[in-house]
């Protein structure tokens, strides 16, 4: 078995002219058949099997290729062996339906036949008992032509189809000298060169031209296939018709009033210019002002930013700029983690704001206390919480993970503590059973020392001014942590005694 990969001189040359045509005609399809040769081969032989591995691998590689040719047979019958390839006709997404309908219909109409071709607008399938790869053959061959004739002056019409033929040549020939790294990849996976122009004649009418070569075809071989085929397409095939195609083994030549491509079509020297002016007048002006709205933006976005740097540092000062910003989070991140602040994922209230059950998308689980707005009371314990608990690193304190100073939101994050506070076990008639004298003694144990912490061991001297049960969290492992600095109070280390004007606490 041999398989040839698309190193392709497949030509796709799409040339448009416009001509004067009825539009009662629609676009053309076709398929046509030809068994050959009178040579038939037995039922259920070894040949018979062969085509049907043949015909079936041919269906099964239009999946991915828009060319493969391969030869099936068997080690003790050599004179069995059968050649076969299929190709995609110009460019299309449907070759794979097409190789597929047209084994079906070999199967049916050439049943025994040892040689068999078939046509369509979209691909060529063929087999044979004999080795036809790179062979240059024209025979059988098959004329489509449209049913209406052109209705202008046929002088015209004859001229404007001799320069479209031309092209097609003329690119062809051109197309052979480039290398297959430049060829463009089709849907199917394949490198297809071809070459798609657009010339306009009159107003927006036009004639679409294609030809195509066998890839594994010589390049001599290929241009005396397309210049014969042309000839015959010209000379007597469809003369004076509107559309015509004319299908060899070896290649294919068509045009036809319709697009039938699913490529864009590449404009030529003149519609190149036009696109130009097009750009011009049009999509310049539109990048300019895309470019020109960008830089406002970002000039907006700068001036909002140092806006809120300015709002930041007078209402909570240099401290919380500077110090704990690395602690910053964002605030759709907290709205994303608590559910937009649903009430569902409220687990307590404050003087100063409520608090919420957030969880980050890695699973990891935040206790997030939101402050009321536009509260000056609020503002300065918020300042007084990011100061202090930033700076307090000790197990039988709640650890601060973070804070957020945005869109007027005061907000702060803490580790989430899953046995709430020591007033839900103190106060409770079912709760209170679950603290163990071992437990209340452990409890007691780590507030102590969090005090302690607080007024001994700590680089600043802190007095906690409302130290209560609901302010006492417990952790998984019932630690007592304390909470809510919201009433601390900095002292020197030598003060004696404070005077306050606000009257805080429960």
């Amino acid at each position: 078995m041999m398989a040839y990969n698309l190193k392709q001189k497949l030509f796709s040359i799409t040339l448009l002219f416009c001509i004067i045509f009825s539009p009662t005609e629609t676009a053309s399809t076709f398929s046509h058949y030809n068994c050959t040769t009178i040579k038939k081969f037995s039922p259920k032989s070894i040949y018979q099997t062969n085509l049907t591995t043949l015909l079936s691998t041919l269906s099964s590689k239009a999946l991915n290729h828009g060319y493969y040719n391969t030869s099936i047979s068997t080690i003790d019958e050599k004179e069995d062996t059968i050649y076969g390839l299929f190709m995609c006709i110009g460019y299309t997404s449907n070759c794979g339906e097409c190789v597929q309908n047209s084994t079906k219909i070999l199967t049916s109409m050439c049943n025994l036949n040892k040689e068999a071709i078939i046509w369509s607008d979209e691909c060529l399938v063929r087999y044979s008992d004999r080795s036809f790869f790179g062979t240059l053959e024209e025979s059988p061959s098959w004329c489509v032509k449209g049913s209406m004739d052109y209705e202008g002056p046929l002088k015209g019409f004859n001229k404007m189809l001799n320069s479209l033929m031309l092209d097609l040549v003329t690119q062809a020939i051109s197309l052979l000298k480039k290398p297959v790294t430049q060829a463009i990849k089709t849907s199917t996976g394949n490198s297809i060169k071809f070459v798609l122009k657009r010339a306009i004649f009159f107003e927006d009418k036009f004639l679409y031209g294609l030809a195509q070569c066998i890839p594994n075809l010589s390049n001599d071989n290929c241009m005396k296939c397309l210049n014969d085929a042309i000839n015959y397409l010209q000379t007597s095939c469809a003369k004076g018709k509107i559309r015509g195609s004319v299908l060899y083994p070896s290649c294919v030549v068509r045009y036809d009033p319709y697009p039938y491509f699913e490529q864009p079509i590449v404009k030529s020297e003149e519609n190149e210019v036009q696109s130009f002016k097009i750009f011009f007048h049009v999509l310049a002006p539109v990048m300019i002002c895309s470019v020109a709205g960008f830089f406002f933006v970002y000039y907006l976005r700068r001036r909002r930013a140092r806006k809120n740097l300015m709002y930041h540092r007078e209402n909570f000062g240099e401290e919380i700029t500077s110090e704990v910003n690395s602690l910053q989070f964002d605030f759709d991140m907290i709205r994303l983690a608590t559910n937009k602040f649903s009430e569902d994922n409220k687990i307590g209230e404050g003087g100063f704001g409520d608090v919420y059950k957030g969880m980050f998308p890695n699973g990891y689980e935040i206790a997030v206390k939101r402050l009321i707005r536009n509260s000056s009371q609020g503002a300065v314990e918020f300042k007084n919480e990011v100061l202090l608990i930033a700076k307090l690193q000790h197990r039988n304190l709640v650890r601060l993970l973070g804070f957020c100073i945005q869109r007027n939101e005061k907000i702060l994050i803490y580790e989430y503590m899953h046995n709430k506070s020591l007033d839900y076990y103190l106060f409770s008639p079912e709760n209170h059973r679950k603290l163990t004298w071992h437990a209340r003694y452990k409890i007691i144990r780590g507030i102590a020392r969090g005090i302690l912490y607080l007024h001994e061991d700590s680089h600043l001297k802190i007095i906690h001014c409302d130290l209560k049960p609901s302010n006492i969290l417990l952790d998984d492992k019932m630690n007592a942590k304390i909470s809510d600095f919201g009433l601390a109070r900095i002292v020197a280390i030598d003060q004696m005694q404070g005077n306050t004007s606000i009257i805080a606490g429960t």
